[in-house]
């Protein structure tokens, strides 16, 4: 008697492959930060100043104190306020990093975003669609037998990527990849 052929590929990549940001995009996302924070604190005191006699604006109270703390100890303030502006800038840049993580292997596909962690097997996945978006971004769509989405998410991650995470462990791929 023979056994029947499972549903899945040999065990031959039995370890999983792992899709998540990467560093150049950590680097590059803490960069940009942090130039944008330093351009707005090397310019903020000269349109603080501009905007200064500007009276209906609605917050032209804090932009008259900006505009006198910013000019006020030489070139030492507006040292400071770019150098805060620049941390603040790469802080921002970091925290916009997404954390999501695409976990697939023979068996299985897990999805982490934001702490949650969805698992499905093999089985309840009839077909897998991954949509590339702009910059770097793309759309990942489980479906189930009944055409019905079981997850469609929006990821900061290569669809490149995700698809040869995918075909490495015998998943088929549709999609605009």
């Amino acid at each position: 008697m023979t056994s029947p052929t499972p549903a899945w590929p040999s065990s031959a990549h039995a370890a999983s492959t792992t899709i998540r940001c990467t560093t150049a995009d950590a680097v590059l996302l803490g960069a940009l930060g942090l130039a944008a924070g330093a351009a707005l604190g090397w310019f903020a005191p000269a349109l603080a100043g501009a905007m200064e006699g500007w009276s209906w604006l609605p917050f032209a109270g804090p932009v008259e104190t900006f505009a006198r703390i910013s000019t006020s100890g030489g070139g030492f303030m507006h040292v400071a306020i770019t150098g805060v502006l620049a941390a603040a800038g790469l802080v921002l840049g970091i925290a916009l990093l997404d954390d999501a993580t695409v976990t697939v292997d023979d068996r299985a596909i897990s999805i982490r975003q934001k702490k949650d962690t969805t698992r499905w097997v093999r089985a309840q996945v009839a077909a897998i669609e991954v949509t590339p978006r702009s910059f770097g971004r793309c759309v990942l769509s489980l479906r189930d037998a009944r055409d019905a989405d079981l997850i469609r998410a929006e990821l900061d991650l290569s669809a490149d990527r995700i698809v040869a995470g995918l075909e490495k462990h015998g998943w088929q791929v549709s999609g605009a990849h």
